[in-house]
Parts: C-alpha cells; sequence; structure tokens
C-alpha cells in the first residue's frame, strides 16, 4: 500500500505542477496580449515581444510538459512480437486491401489496344 500511495502523491504532484504551469502559460500569454495593446496604442506595432514574455512562455511550456508526463503515469517500451520478428518486410507491407483494379489504367489500356488495332488495319 505505500507503493500505491507514493505513486498517488507523484501524480497528485504532477497535477499540481501541471496546473501551475497551465497559469504560468496564461499569464504569459495575457502579458503577451497586454504588450501587444500597448504597442498598438503607441503607434509601434512592428516591435516584439519582451524577452521575459518570451522565456516566461518557454518555461510555462516545459513545466506543463513535464507535468504531463508524470501524471500519464508510466510508460511502457514499445516491442516487437516473436511473430512480427520471423515476418519479412514484403509481407509486412503487403496489404490486399489497398489494391485496386478498377482504375483510369484499363480506359488507358483499351485506347491503346484499338488505336493498335486502327494502325494494323492501315497496314
Amino acid at each position: 500500500t505505500s507503493i500505491m500511495a507514493g505513486k498517488k502523491n507523484s501524480s497528485s504532484f504532477g497535477r499540481l505542477v501541471l496546473f501551475v504551469g497551465l497559469l504560468l502559460l496564461a499569464h504569459s500569454a495575457y502579458s503577451a496580449v497586454q504588450y501587444k495593446k500597448y504597442l498598438r496604442l503607441s503607434e509601434n506595432p512592428e516591435a516584439s515581444l519582451p524577452f521575459d514574455i518570451i522565456v516566461e512562455c518557454l518555461f510555462s511550456l516545459g513545466i506543463c510538459a513535464w507535468g504531463v508526463v508524470n501524471v500519464s503515469g508510466k510508460l511502457r517500451p514499445i516491442r516487437i512480437t516473436t511473430n512480427m520478428a520471423k515476418r519479412t518486410l514484403e509481407s509486412v507491407d503487403n496489404r490486399p486491401s489497398f489494391m485496386t483494379f478498377q482504375h483510369r489504367g484499363r480506359v488507358i489500356n483499351s485506347n491503346n489496344n484499338s488505336s493498335n488495332s486502327n494502325n494494323d488495319k492501315r497496314k
């Protein structure tokens, strides 16, 4: 039970970190909008965002990513099964459901055959 309690505490800590990251991200977005409004009022719309807003945005994105990874739980490795390990690339890549035989090539081929028969008649 102590292991489960540890995982529960880790998940709740991850949720707290995610919440703080989202708050910081919302604050940086609000700051960016306010700064753009200030630039419009001062008739200088060409200026870029201040460095502190950019840093706050990137920092909050990093915190959000870390929080999501902690909330999502344990990551499992991707393993190929023994059945897939024995198959060749040709058999894995073969998808008969994608094969179509009713396509425009049939019309092109019939046009070539009719022109060939016309050429044979001319000879």
